[in-house]
């Protein structure tokens, strides 16, 4: 698909599965990473330490506004959402500084 295309909410759940009726904070960010999926190279660079997936990290970030949290709340409460960390499928949780330096690449 074109990257200029916006996929459907069916070619996102094709993607993984989106129940669109259970939690919907869940709903929103598990929407935003399968869409960051299609929009975002899966990393920045190969020389990069590779440790989280820039969709992953968008996603953190969606989290974040849903919620409207400050970059250390979404990380303090990322730690205590095992369901929102295997959505993510994240081994380890990013410091914050990682998420704040990761909008500030994707705002430039």
């Amino acid at each position: 698909m074109p990257r200029h295309e916006t996929p459907s909410l069916y070619q996102l759940s094709k993607i993984e599965k989106v129940d669109l009726t259970g939690n919907m904070m869940l709903d929103f960010v598990l929407t935003a990473y399968n869409y960051a999926k299609l929009t975002f190279k899966k990393y920045s660079s190969q020389y990069s330490k590779q440790k989280y997936t820039q969709p992953q990290l968008f996603a953190i970030l969606a989290y974040k506004t849903y919620n409207k949290y400050d970059y250390r709340n979404t990380i303090e409460n990322l730690k205590i959402s095992t369901k929102l960390q295997k959505a993510l499928k994240l081994k380890t949780i990013p410091h914050y500084t990682t998420i704040q330096k990761f909008f500030k690449k994707i705002t430039r």
